[in-house]
Formats: C-alpha cells, sequence, structure tokens
C-alpha cells in the first residue's frame, strides 16, 4: 500500500534480493495503490480495499498469488515455495490461501513457506490444513499493525510462536529506518535463519 509506481517497487525488489537472498531472483506481485501525493482519500480507498479481502472478497492479486504457487510446484513436484509478504501482502496472502482451499487444492499448503513483515494480517498456520509453515515478524513502535492488524492481539503472546517481535534500532547507515519498512537490517537480521534454512532445506522452521 502505498507504492506509487512500478519503477519504485522495482527498487524494492532489488533492496530486498540483495537483503534477503544474497542477490537471487525474486518474483514480485505489484499492488497499485489509489494514494498520489498525500492523498487521504486514496489512503482511505486502498484501506477499504484491504479491509474488503481481509473479510472475504478476492482480489486480482490473491489470484495471482495462489496462481503463482499452482504453476511453480507442479512444474517442480519436490520443491517448496518461499512467500514474503509485507503490510497490506500479507492480506492478499491469507485470500490466496482461502482460494487454495475453497478449490481443493489445499493439499500443496504443506509445500509452502510464507514470511510476513509488519504483517496487516498475522496469518496463524493452526488456520490452515496441512504442514503449513508462517512466521509474523512485527516492531512494536509500528503503529499502522499494532494494534490494527487482524490476530495482532496474538503480538506478545508466549502462545503464538507464529509472532516474531523485531527489535527497532536506528541506524545512521540505513535509510529504511521506519518501523514499517521491513527492508531494515533488523527485519533481515530477524529473519536471517528462516531464509537461510529455507535456501538449504526448505523450511523456515
Amino acid at each position: 500500500m502505498g507504492v506509487r509506481t512500478l519503477e519504485q517497487a522495482g527498487r524494492d525488489v532489488v533492496t530486498l534480493s540483495d537483503r534477503f537472498v544474497h542477490g537471487n531472483n525474486v518474483h514480485v506481485v505489484y499492488n497499485p495503490t489509489h494514494q498520489q501525493g498525500s492523498s487521504l482519500l486514496g489512503f482511505a480507498q486502498d484501506s477499504l480495499r484491504m479491509k474488503a479481502v481481509d473479510g472475504g472478497a478476492t482480489s486480482k492479486q490473491a489470484y495471482l498469488v495462489a496462481q503463482l504457487w499452482l504453476d511453480y510446484l507442479h512444474a517442480h513436484p519436490q520443491c517448496k515455495f518461499l512467500q514474503v509478504a509485507h503490510s497490506e501482502g500479507a492480506v492478499h496472502v491469507n485470500g490466496a490461501l482461502r482460494l487454495m482451499t475453497q478449490a481443493g487444492a489445499a493439499s500443496v499448503l504443506d509445500r509452502i513457506r510464507i514470511l510476513n513483515f509488519c504483517p496487516a494480517h498475522f496469518i496463524h498456520p493452526a488456520g490452515h490444513p496441512g504442514g503449513l509453515q508462517i512466521v509474523n515478524f512485527v516492531k512494536l513502535e509500528d503503529s499502522l499493525i499494532n494494534p490494527w492488524g487482524t490476530g495482532s492481539s496474538a503480538i506478545g503472546r508466549c502462545n503464538a510462536a507464529h509472532v516474531r517481535i523485531v527489535t527497532h534500532r536506528v541506524r545512521h547507515d540505513d535509510h529504511h529506518n521506519n518501523p514499517h519498512d521491513f527492508m531494515s537490517w533488523d527485519f533481515v537480521d530477524a529473519a536471517r535463519l528462516n531464509i537461510e534454512t529455507f535456501m538449504r532445506a526448505g523450511d523456515i522452521e
């Protein structure tokens, strides 16, 4: 939400690839925003779209994510799929999970691994069949998500292993200092072991 151009999204993808996956290719679903400049109307439109998908509507982004999963996992029957989502993206990923279950494709969910950063929807693995692995990363200082995100009540609970609190540190060598910016080194460091485990063994836990 709020990424105003495809070019800006492309720059973010380069940073994502460099910081998280050692420069390997990543495939991205771009979610256009209604926001231009400091438009409150655009923010309201984005928010309404997000809440509609969160409430059960299906977005084109959710369809595309689900199709990417199916195409890859059917073409590579021995492989796993790592899905990364940020903010509103977690809502569309949850929508894709809902689509997979409704379409009778839940059997492939045990090969999907999901890392959500600053999620607008804290996806709980227990809510889905199979061996789906999900970790949600959040900073307590992120006032866009805490306490507004769906499922954010799990933050800090001792039995919420699917939620990891990330320490917010201001680094003068990194312009990604906003607690909602998942490309900060804080999030990279927090997720490093999960990503390295996936690249080595196909799991994030």
